[in-house]
C-alpha cells in the first residue's frame, strides 16, 4: 500500500464507528469497600504467601426453625455477598441484619455468630495466606483463639 498511515487511520476510524463495543450490556455495582469490618474494627492482610479462597455457603433451616453458625472469628479479611435469603450477624458490640443482594465486609479477629431463619446462599471471599485458617471456632485449641479473645483486629 502506498500510504500506510492513511490506511491505519481509516481502519481505526472504522473500528471506532462500529456500534458493537466490548462493554455493551455490562454494568458494575460495587457491593462493599472498606478497611474496617462491620463493627468498625480495622483489618490488615496476614503475613505470608497470599491466598484467595472463595466459598459458597448454602444454609437451609427447617420450616419455622433457625440455624446458628457457632461463635467463631476470622484471622483474615473476608467479604460476603448474600446471593439469596438473609442473615443476622452478632458480636459483643451489636447486631446487623443483611438481605439478598447485600455485600458486607466481615468482622476480623472478634468473636461473632450468624443466624439464618430462611434458606440462604452466601458467597464468601477470603483474603488470606497459605496455611492460615479461614475461621477459628471458639473453644478450639488454635493459637489464633488468643487473638480473637482479645479482639486484636488486624494484629497478625
Amino acid at each position: 500500500m502506498r500510504y500506510p498511515a492513511i490506511a491505519t487511520i481509516l481502519i481505526g476510524a472504522l473500528l471506532l464507528a462500529n456500534p458493537t463495543r466490548a462493554d455493551d450490556g455490562i454494568s458494575v455495582i460495587e457491593l462493599a469497600r472498606g478497611s474496617v469490618g462491620l463493627n468498625g474494627a480495622p483489618f490488615r492482610y496476614p503475613d505470608g504467601k497470599p491466598e484467595i479462597t472463595v466459598k459458597k455457603f448454602v444454609i437451609n433451616p427447617r420450616e419455622g426453625e433457625k440455624v446458628t453458625l457457632a461463635e467463631h472469628c476470622h484471622p483474615i479479611p473476608a467479604g460476603v455477598y448474600i446471593r439469596k435469603g438473609g442473615l443476622t450477624v452478632t458480636d459483643a458490640s451489636g447486631s446487623w441484619t443483611f438481605r439478598e443482594g447485600d455485600g458486607i465486609i466481615d468482622i476480623m479477629n472478634v468473636w461473632h455468630d450468624a443466624e439464618f431463619s430462611e434458606p440462604t446462599e452466601l458467597i464468601v471471599f477470603y483474603a488470606g495466606a497459605v496455611d492460615m485458617p479461614l475461621s477459628v471456632k471458639k473453644g478450639s485449641d488454635s493459637e489464633l483463639v488468643k487473638r480473637c479473645s482479645h479482639g486484636l483486629a488486624g494484629n497478625l
